[in-house]
């Protein structure tokens, strides 16, 4: 159980309704200022409601060593989660967001069990599921991998044909729920530029070396994000201050030969950056096979329903003591 949910009075939802909490995340305006949330309680069928969920791993439950404002209380959470908080609050912009560290009363088993029956609904429902894949790594490997899926996207804002910003619409009071706006441009989605081509051809690119990095970093070996990313209409990744969507990912995956002959390949091939090094080693991470999945839904191969049934029955047969963290 959490430091914050020993010591913070929630106030109850109702369980007979799909209530939630979601936090109202302000913005910090100086590096120095204290991160500062408030709840508020929504209902996922209102078809007005709009926020954001973050998907993220929670770390040791030892590692509560950092404090965050909730409701006017200091409330302790663990790094991972207050580094995530600390980023998102740092573009100078609210965010109402759904943590479930912090929106779920994990002390109250009634309360716990019928937010994780909502989990699926949580994260499909959302308007964007922000993916915090953790803190910028020292050799700037995520940085590197975030700069070159931008390249391969497009290099201009023409050719970045799904570019989502979301404003707060004034006249909600924080204690009502801020409400988002999604906005989209959509550009002409051009072909191919010839100098794109040529940067997937080569293998020896040292992007390919740093997005096989960030797709392996701890985030992806969670169980659940299966279910919360493959769920989303929207997904951003999250790497301290970096960002791409998902977009883009998929667009840098779509370019990953489906298939690639095993006379192509051979044992050698990574020594010399052999691009069918990298597309073997990318069709092997979690990642793609979330993209590939996500595929599969928008073809229509595999249901919500499924889906979200499968990832609790596999959580229930790794830890027989079920919680969904």
């Amino acid at each position: 159980m959490d430091a914050a949910n020993q010591i913070f009075p929630y106030a109850p939802l109702n369980t007979s309704k799909a209530q939630i909490r979601l936090i109202y995340l302000q913005p910090r305006l100086l590096v120095a200022d204290e991160i500062t949330c408030e709840l508020c309680i929504a209902d996922l069928d209102d078809t007005n409601l709009f926020y954001e969920a973050l998907s993220y791993e929670w770390g040791s439950p030892w590692d509560l060593a950092l404090s965050i404002e909730l409701d006017g209380q200091s409330v302790p959470v663990r790094k991972n989660l207050w580094w995530a908080l600390w980023h998102l609050s740092g573009d100078g912009v609210g965010r109402l967001l759904w943590v479930d560290a912090l929106c779920i009363d994990q002390g109250n088993d009634r309360e716990r069990n019928h937010q994780v029956g909502q989990m699926g609904r949580v994260y499909s429902s959302a308007t964007r599921v922000v993916a915090w894949i953790g803190r910028e790594d020292p050799v700037k490997e995520a940085e590197k991998a975030i700069n070159f899926v931008k390249l391969l996207y497009g290099t201009s804002e023409e050719t970045r044909y799904c570019n989502i910003q979301f404003e707060w619409v004034s006249g909600y009071s924080t204690k009502d729920g801020r409400h988002l706006i999604e906005t989209t441009n959509v550009a002409n989605r051009n072909k191919l530029a010839e100098d794109e081509k040529e940067v997937v051809k080569a293998g020896n690119h040292p992007g390919w070396k740093s997005l096989i990095h960030l797709c392996r970093r701890p985030y992806w070996s969670r169980l659940w994000i299966i279910q919360e990313l493959v769920l989303a209409r929207n997904i951003i990744i999250q790497c301290g201050k970096f960002n791409v969507s998902w977009d883009a990912v998929e667009h840098v995956f779509g370019q990953v030969p489906s298939t690639t002959p095993w006379d192509q390949y051979n044992d050698d091939a990574h020594l010399h950056g052999d691009r069918h090094f990298w597309t073997f080693v990318l069709w092997g991470s979690v990642p793609y096979k979330i993209f590939m999945q996500r595929q599969d839904c928008v073809k229509g191969l595999q249901s919500h329903a499924l889906l979200e049934n499968y990832c609790l029955y596999q959580a229930r047969q790794k830890f027989p003591n079920f919680r969904y963290r």
